[in-house]
């Protein structure tokens, strides 16, 4: 493919199950774009091309610089295609597995729920928040920035409400999205904005080799297990990713703003400075011959840490209706404790194991996977397909491993028997 309307395509750069992303070059400015094609194959599906058009008439709507834009929409032979902003520094999935220092990354983090947040405030809940749906960016100063992308499953809260099919990836879908409730909201997102902070720490997703059956069961005291001591940041930040992660959304942080500020006051605690992350911030693999142990915050400087003014640019306390609000004060989130009326303070560093949820052992890691809508022969409507970010292999059904035995051993018996014929005739 040489040419995409009126743009001059360069090379692919993306592709999955519904559409394929090119890189490509505006004719009139000369400047490189994305231009996302729907594939051939679902160009006749009125249900798929719908979704795939609102997903750039939302992002076209949406103008602003945390998430990617959206310049034009065409056709190309029958097949619809969308012009966006190309982001040239990769995307959280490949910071996950780096040396990046672990401040960096909250930095990042938080600066993703931001993104998010944006969304929000357009009333658009994104269902599918993932390592490689935020991209990074080489901005002004050469420092990177975190923007949105990807919502091709994003639901627009003003429409008509009531149930809605589950979409997104399990590994960072809550629950009751899993569920396709009705009450789909904002909070999905924030619990895909902890699994995704999880992940991006700790190059494991939060609940390994989760399907959308055990998504939907799991018991309220399973957390996944603790990284702040293996990383080096404050103690509060397991129970924090513990309180997103939770199976009630009441207990989660009320937005992702809020879940942000908490963050960032955390990376302040590790050291890590205040505003963009330089681009030049190593996101290599380092040799083994550098690593060094890292050495956990002591407790007792915390407190004067989280104690410390809020910057300027700190935005303003709002209230929240889920028994959490924002405070003025940097890093302070308020919990209302059960049965009261009015939120009560709980700063980060009097998080505590019994705060928010049990423990509980954590399984083994495994590989994520991505829930599409399709139309599809499936029975349930649904089809499971490798989302990009998986990390690890699909162990061999035992079905398989049984049958390779039994034909070994049934190749061994052969053998010998007739070794045994040839010596004894």
């Amino acid at each position: 493919m040489e040419q995409i309307g009126r743009y001059r395509v360069e090379r692919r750069i993306g592709a999955g199950s519904f559409a394929t992303v090119w890189l490509a070059t505006a004719p009139s400015t000369g400047r490189a774009v994305a231009v996302k094609v729907l594939a051939e194959n679902w160009t006749d599906d009125t249900d798929v091309r719908h979704r795939f058009l609102n997903e750039a008439r939302i992002m076209r709507g949406i103008q602003n610089p945390r998430v990617v834009g959206v310049h034009d929409i065409g056709t190309h032979g029958q097949q619809p295609y969308f012009v966006m902003d190309y982001c040239d520094a990769g995307s959280l999935q490949k910071v996950r597995s780096t040396s990046m220092h672990p401040g960096a990354k909250l930095r990042l983090c938080a600066d993703a729920c931001r993104a998010v947040a944006v969304l929000h405030s357009h009333h658009v809940v994104h269902r599918d928040v993932t390592p490689s749906n935020l991209l990074l960016h080489k901005g002004s100063g050469n420092h990177l920035e975190v923007r949105l992308a990807d919502l091709g499953v994003a639901k627009d809260l003003r429409e008509r409400a009531g149930q809605t099919m589950a979409a997104g990836t399990p590994a960072f879908m809550a629950p009751e999205q899993a569920r396709g409730d009705a009450s789909i909201g904002p909070h999905c997102d924030v619990y895909s904005l902890a699994a995704m902070t999880y992940t991006v720490l700790s190059s494991r997703v939060p609940f390994p080799r989760q399907t959308m059956l055990q998504l939907v069961q799991r018991p309220e005291h399973v957390r996944p297990g603790p990284i702040a001591e293996s990383i080096g940041a404050p103690a509060e930040l397991d129970s924090l990713l513990n309180a997103g992660l939770s199976i009630d959304p009441q207990n989660r942080p009320p937005d992702a703003t809020t879940l942000a500020d908490a963050l960032d006051a955390m990376a302040t605690q590790m050291g890590t400075p205040a505003g963009p992350v330089p681009a030049s911030a190593r996101t290599t693999r380092p040799h083994r011959s550098e690593i060094t142990p890292v050495v956990p915050l002591r407790r007792d400087r915390l407190a004067g840490l989280l104690d410390s003014p809020p910057s300027p640019t700190a935005p303003p306390a709002q209230a929240a209706g889920s028994g959490w609000s924002t405070s003025p004060q940097a890093g302070t989130m308020h919990a209302a404790p059960p049965g009261s009326r009015g939120p009560a303070a709980l700063r980060p560093s009097e998080f505590t194991e019994a705060a928010f949820l049990p423990s509980a052992p954590v399984p083994a890691q495994g590989p994520e996977q991505t829930v599409a809508p399709t139309t599809g022969s499936a029975p349930s409507g649904w089809e499971l397909t490798p989302d990009a970010s998986t990390s690890g292999r699909e162990p061999f059904p035992r079905w398989l491993i049984i049958l390779w035995a039994s034909i070994g051993g049934l190749t061994l018996l052969a053998i010998v028997l007739a070794i045994y014929i040839a010596v004894t005739q």
